[in-house]
């Protein structure tokens, strides 16, 4: 009787442990598929994360391209601004010149 009671507590010993390793491969098998998850997000971040470094050097070098031509065009603006001063400067120089020669034709007339 004995070796009977011993033989049904090993029994009811080993259904414990398959019980509990039934939940152990459970929490293994859940805790596997939450890493890969877990990877493949991060796997995704990273792309991300290329894909927005990408866009930044290319709206970097955008805004270097539109500062230079900024810059390009305030000297242009300049050189224009110049020009126009000094073609002004010519066209009363001119004018000073007309008057002064017709003022000296008016006098040389008048004697």
């Amino acid at each position: 009787m004995c070796f009977l009671s011993e033989l049904s507590n090993c029994r009811h010993q080993l259904e414990s442990h398959r019980r509990q390793l039934t939940q152990t491969e459970q929490t293994c098998a859940d805790l596997r598929r939450r890493d890969a998850d877990t990877r493949e997000s991060l796997a995704a971040k990273d792309a991300q994360i290329a894909v927005l470094r990408t866009r930044l050097d290319e709206a970097d070098r955008d805004l270097a391209a539109k500062t230079k031509l900024l810059s390009d065009l305030g000297s242009t603006q300049d050189r224009f601004s110049f020009m126009f001063l000094f073609d002004e400067a010519r066209k009363l120089l001119l004018l000073m010149l007309m008057m002064t020669t017709t003022t000296v034709c008016c006098q040389y007339v008048s004697k």
